[in-house]
């Protein structure tokens, strides 16, 4: 008697008529193809997701305040803020306003944005405070090149290339670095920030050149300001990129305890 086949009939046995284990075995060998791709489709998509998608770091800090006016400790920066509960609400709004965000902008090096395309093509990295070479804007002439991706090509350690789409039109141009040179949309220097090596010459830059109002419309949305317990505030932020999470986050702070010695001096 085949093993196998004494076997079956024993698990029958035990189940009982009602239920059919040869049929149940039928159907699991016809299934198992389907069962097999669905799960090495789902671990390639998990790969993929892995693979590819870019951290998010989160930077926070929490705005304390003493009512007995002593000395209060924010992010390690000592100040003194007489600043009482009921005024919670209206420090939230300020913190999240457009003339603080602004004000924090314009302490960052955020007029041009620098990313690097990874090796495979897939994912795109900025470069914040880490770019092989610096854009120095002296002039924008047309307001329709904000925002715009301007492909950028190291051709040699003197030379660069950068080409830009507009109106459908694809322009190229080759310029010498650390001198100016001026076309229809800019006035605009470019320099090396490090050695020019094969390694650098390599990759796919490209760079933007960052309408602020836009900018600071974003980071807004991005802001989370709240309330902690009874008089205190919380602050989170969230970017792919660390360093500038982190350097956003504390100039908020820095910026919002120079606004609350502007509004003590007017008092």
């Amino acid at each position: 008697m085949n093993t196998g086949t004494s076997i079956l009939r024993s698990i029958q046995e035990l189940l009982g008529e009602d239920i059919n284990i040869s049929l149940i075995i039928s159907s699991f060998k016809k299934s198992f193809i389907w069962i097999f791709l669905i799960m090495a489709f789902s671990f390639t998509l998990v790969y993929f997701y892995l693979r590819y998608t870019l951290p998010v770091y989160e930077s926070t800090a929490t705005i304390v305040y003493k009512p007995d006016n002593s000395t209060t400790k924010i992010l390690g920066v000592n100040d003194v803020l007489s600043r009482s509960s009921e005024d919670v609400s209206l420090d939230i709004q300020y913190l999240k306003s457009k003339i603080l965000i602004d004000r924090v902008i314009s302490k960052l090096p955020l007029k041009v944005r620098y990313f690097v395309e990874g090796r495979t093509r897939f994912v795109t990295t900025e470069m914040y405070k880490a770019a092989p070479f610096e854009v120095v804007i002296y002039d924008i002439k047309d307001a329709s090149i904000y925002n715009k991706e301007i492909s950028f090509k190291f051709l040699n350690e003197k030379t660069y290339e950068i080409n830009y789409t507009h109106n459908g039109e694809t322009l190229t141009e080759t310029f010498s670095f650390g001198k100016q040179f001026e076309n229809n949309f800019f006035i605009i220097e470019v320099n090396a920030t490090r050695k020019i090596d094969n390694n650098v010459i390599d990759r796919r830059y490209y760079f933007e050149i960052n309408d602020l109002n836009t900018f600071a419309q974003r980071l807004t949305k991005q802001l989370e300001i709240t309330p902690k317990g009874a008089s205190n505030i919380g602050i989170a932020y969230q970017n792919n990129d660390i360093s500038f999470c982190k350097d956003f986050t504390e100039e908020l702070v820095n910026e919002f305890i120079i606004f609350n010695k502007e509004k003590k001096s007017e008092s």
